[in-house]
C-alpha cells in the first residue's frame, strides 16, 4: 500500500458504518457539542459524540487506527478543506499541542488532524473498502 507522510494534499478518515461521505459528506457525531480538542483526541467521540471529525494525515496510520474488519477509509482533499471558511482544521499530528503526554503520543502515532464543520461530498476523493487479515 503506497502512502506518503509528506503528501499534504490528502487526509484519511476511517468511516463509521453509518457514514456515506460520497453522497452526504462528513459531519461530526454531535456538531453542537463543546468537548475540548484534547478530550476528543484522547477519548474520541465515544458516547454522546463531539463536534470534531477525526482524520489522519497518512493512509497507513488510518489503517492502523481501524479496529474492525472490514472497514472503509475515505480519502479527502485537504487543500479544498483548508480553503473552506466553514471548516476549521486542527493539525495536531506533531504531538506537541496538549498537556497530556498520552494525548500527544496518540496524536503523533495516528497523524491526527481534526476537522470542525461539515465536509461536503465534493471534497471526498474516494472511499476504499479494506478487509483486515486476522
Amino acid at each position: 500500500m503506497a502512502y506518503s507522510n509528506n503528501d499534504t494534499s490528502k487526509l484519511y478518515r476511517v468511516l463509521r458504518d453509518d457514514e456515506n461521505p460520497e453522497t452526504d459528506g462528513l459531519t461530526a457525531k454531535n456538531p453542537q457539542a463543546t468537548m475540548s480538542l484534547e478530550e476528543h483526541v484522547e477519548r474520541g467521540s465515544w458516547g454522546s459524540g463531539s463536534q470534531f471529525i477525526s482524520c489522519s494525515n497518512n493512509e497507513q496510520s488510518a489503517i492502523n487506527f481501524a479496529r474492525n474488519a472490514p472497514f472503509r477509509i475515505a480519502e479527502l482533499d485537504r487543500k479544498k478543506i483548508e480553503k473552506d471558511p466553514k471548516i476549521i482544521v486542527y493539525d495536531v499530528s506533531d504531538g506537541t499541542h496538549f498537556e497530556g503526554e498520552k494525548t500527544n503520543n496518540f496524536a503523533r502515532k495516528f497523524g491526527e488532524v481534526c476537522l470542525e464543520g461539515h465536509v461536503p461530498a465534493e471534497y471526498v476523493r474516494s472511499v476504499t473498502p479494506y478487509i483486515r487479515a486476522e
